[in-house]
């Protein structure tokens, strides 16, 4: 069979299909505040204020359920939010820019050390994270994003950066002021600029080996006869830069139905968070694409499941049996929060997980252990095998003598015929 992705940048710097990413957001929005002081993204009011030891908790609680496997937490909301005629954009408001950090992070006293920048605070983060909770930490990242508010913004407008439709206006939306012409940002070397400006802000990101990108792929400039195809060619070409440059893998946000973005996901990027979120999504055929090449998080729980001490019921998750065969994690953007932090309404738009406010005692562990051991821990183990034969829809026969199948309605994986997981009961070795 000739396989119908390309892997240009394959080998991945890690093994993606063998940790469980998710993504974590540092500060929330106070929607119902209008005097919140969103300059300084101090964001007042029912979430409370971003605080990195706080996080740290949160990280070292989600390291304990998850009994140590090698996780990345994304961070998101690092830069502040800044209201517009719209609203707010759910996420950091200071694109083009990579390396404007909120100052609500900033700490009079850290771990002994006084008057903590917010940059210095949040590299505590990412270190303590790393020593102390098993988790590498990186940045949610927007490469072809503009916000107004942006230092960079100006520039951009000024030298001709941005797109336009054929009428030179500029495309905007409610969440974002404008996309980034990333071809002339490239061949002008600023999106270089931006990179090595944002790693020597965190030079952390160097070992961790991954970023995420938002999903604006799609960014035309009629006005210059930028196409969606130049798009694609231009994200691909920074995408290479990147490797090349500094070994740093691209992590996506969906995977697309359009067989242009297809292409590009399979061969470019290393991992997706949604994997397949709704029906306009589809998922790689997981027999042509192996999950050390491609993988990704995918599914959740229902809607009903967000009482702080839901009962483990895997039939409420959405995942299908051809799903469970091979492995379903709920790691990603498919995920649930694990805090009982209520008014949250940026989460009712994305459902990020978990939500990095709050007092840790807020943690729900019998939330996150149900997700993690009905889903991501089967997804996990089946990542490390090879998958020899399947029908997609009943078995999966994997190396080692590993088998998946669906037996009297309930998925079933046994290694030489004795069973490692029966429907609802997994049988895991002793800790």
């Amino acid at each position: 069979m000739t396989p119908r992705w390309r892997y240009p940048l394959y080998p991945w710097a890690r093994d993606w299909s063998q940790y469980y990413v998710y993504k974590w957001k540092l500060a929330d929005f106070d929607w119902d505040n209008p005097s919140a002081d969103a300059d300084t993204g101090a964001f007042e009011g029912p979430h409370g204020l971003p605080d990195v030891e706080k996080t740290l908790e949160q990280f070292r609680r989600i390291d304990n359920v998850t009994r140590g496997i090698p996780k990345v937490a994304i961070l998101i909301s690092f830069q502040q939010y800044v209201r517009t005629e719209g609203g707010a954009a759910p996420w950091d408001c200071q694109w083009p820019s990579f390396s404007t950090v909120s100052a609500a992070f900033a700490k009079d006293t850290l771990d002994g050390a006084r008057g903590v920048s917010s940059s210095e605070a949040i590299r505590w983060l990412m270190k303590k994270a790393r020593e102390e909770c098993n988790t590498l930490v990186t940045f949610h990242l927007d490469f072809n994003g503009a916000q107004p508010h942006s230092a960079l913004w100006d520039d951009y407008l000024q030298k001709g950066l941005l797109c336009r439709d054929a009428d030179g206006v500029l495309h905007a939306d409610r969440y974002i002021g404008g996309q980034v012409n990333l071809q002339k940002d490239f061949n002008t070397g600023r999106f270089q600029q931006r990179i090595n400006d944002f790693l020597r802000l965190f030079p952390e990101v160097l070992n961790t080996k991954l970023i995420l990108n938002d999903w604006n792929w799609n960014c035309v400039s009629e006005y210059d006869g930028y196409t969606a195809e130049d798009s694609m060619a231009a994200l691909r070409q920074c995408m290479a830069w990147l490797k090349d440059m500094y070994d740093i893998d691209v992590q996506g946000e969906l995977v697309s139905h359009n067989p242009l973005k297809m292409e590009f996901d399979y061969g470019t990027q290393a991992m997706c968070t949604a994997y397949g979120r709704a029906d306009s999504f589809v998922k790689p055929n997981p027999m042509e694409v192996p999950a050390y090449v491609f993988c990704g998080g995918e599914g959740g729980p229902a809607d009903d499941m967000d009482a702080a001490e839901a009962p483990p019921d895997p039939g409420a998750l959405r995942f299908s049996d051809a799903t469970l065969l091979f492995g379903g994690t709920t790691a990603g953007e498919g995920g649930r929060r694990y805090t009982s932090i209520v008014n949250d309404k940026h989460n009712t738009y994305s459902n990020k997980i978990p939500v990095g406010l709050g007092d840790p005692a807020s943690f729900r562990p019998n939330a996150l252990f149900r997700d993690f051991a009905y889903c991501s821990l089967s997804w996990y183990y089946l990542n490390r095998l090879l998958r020899v034969d399947s029908d997609n829809s009943t078995f999966v026969r994997f190396s080692g003598g590993v088998r998946s199948e669906v037996v009297d309605g309930k998925v079933q994986i046994s290694q030489n015929g004795n069973l490692l997981r029966d429907g609802n009961d997994l049988f895991v070795p002793e800790l």
